[in-house]
């Protein structure tokens, strides 16, 4: 029996998501259930993982009113859903394509001169052979300088991978070992901005640097990445294992009080789901 492959993507979009895939089951996704809790705009582009499927997952569309960025999983096989929630069970990629809709990604970000990346993941692996930081989401093709946007990763601290970091073209910032040991899901945020880039883990920011170069005119239209780096060609260039609950992206600097609020609300607004 041929296998039938799960789709999600967001409801506005559904009738083009079945011709597509010529009858496959298409997932509506809701808008984003923190908008109540916490005072601010909606994201650019947002991800929720809301239903518990059968079916290998190929296709991962943004939530209803989100800038239309599908990313496709490589290794369909490697992920299942949770309900909510997608885990990378195995070394895979998830990834965009390069396009019109990265491209008016990147010119928003460049008109705010702002980004900032938000995620609730819950980590697997303390630890990896390849070379840090494990990627949770990117926007790269490669692992040289040039080859970067921003990257949010986990890396490798005192004795496990234990860290947090931010790379925005090349230059980084990191929490204090320790910071990502957790037997719950966690929030993490990073705020990029020229002069005032800031890494927050929990809620509460971990880290900042005055030095990092966020000069977004020079950002290219690179693919969207979860799990790993794009040229990752063996499955294990930057692998990274764990569960996703949350990923969204805001082209604007989210002040402290909003990134608290996210935090601390993230699961009873999921729950409800």
């Amino acid at each position: 029996m041929k296998a039938v492959h799960a789709r999600l993507c967001r409801s506005r979009f559904a009738p083009a998501c079945l011709a597509a895939l010529a009858g496959a089951a298409c997932l509506g996704v809701p808008s984003d259930p923190l908008a109540v809790e916490c005072e601010g705009d909606d994201p650019a582009v947002f991800y929720a993982f809301p239903e518990r499927r059968d079916e290998p997952v190929e296709v991962l569309g943004p939530a209803e009113g989100s800038l239309p960025i599908e990313l496709h999983v490589r290794d369909s096989g490697h992920v299942s859903t949770l309900g909510p929630g997608l885990s990378v069970e195995r070394e895979t990629l998830i990834t965009s394509e390069r396009g019109a809709v990265i491209e008016e990604l990147v010119r928003d970000i460049d008109r705010a001169r702002a980004l900032t990346v938000e995620v609730w993941v819950y980590q697997v692996a303390r630890e990896y052979d390849h070379t840090s930081p494990a990627r949770i989401v990117a926007m790269s093709e490669g692992t040289s300088r040039d080859e970067q946007n921003f990257i949010l990763g986990q890396e490798e601290g005192s004795d496990d991978w234990d860290r947090i970091s931010l790379r925005v073209r090349g230059e980084s910032i990191k929490t204090d070992p320790g910071d990502f040991i957790t037997n719950q899901p966690l929030h993490l945020a990073g705020v990029i901005e020229p002069g005032a880039s800031r890494l927050y883990v929990g809620g509460d920011m971990e880290a900042e640097s005055e030095s990092i170069d966020a000069e977004f005119a020079e950002w290219e239209e690179f693919p969207l990445n979860l799990a790993n780096e794009y040229t990752s060609g063996d499955g294990s260039l930057r692998a990274w294992l764990g569960e996703y609950y949350r990923v969204a992206l805001y082209p604007r600097a989210m002040p402290d009080q909003e990134i608290r609020c996210r935090a601390e609300n993230l699961p009873s607004a999921y729950d409800r789901r």
